[in-house]
């Protein structure tokens, strides 16, 4: 899979930003994350060390999930997935776009 350097979500126009080293960007909770999204400065951030295109590829779609369920979620509180919901759409995501060359 291709990671684009800019990505539109439901209108939104997302920087992706590749890191093969670690800083604030990618530490939540004093812990280091595969990737982040800044909803304010519409920044996607993906940890590349030591992984491989799959693995880049399913954190990518992790961090669009956590987007679309934001966006929609501006309005309303109907979205409230959990954690490994969104890694079980994103590894789904990943894999079907990953084999099919799509």
């Amino acid at each position: 899979m291709k990671i684009p350097e800019k990505i539109n979500i439901l209108g939104f126009d997302y920087d992706i930003i590749l890191q093969d080293f670690i800083n604030d960007n990618l530490i939540v909770d004093n812990r280091v994350c595969a990737g982040t999204i800044n909803y304010h400065t519409y920044k996607i951030y993906i940890n590349t060390m030591e992984k491989d295109e799959q693995n880049i590829s399913q954190t990518l779609m992790h961090e669009i999930i956590h987007a679309i369920e934001h966006t929609f979620d501006r309005l309303n509180e109907y979205t409230n997935f959990t954690e490994w919901q969104i890694d079980m759409l994103a590894t789904g995501l990943a894999s079907i776009i990953i084999l099919n060359d799509i």
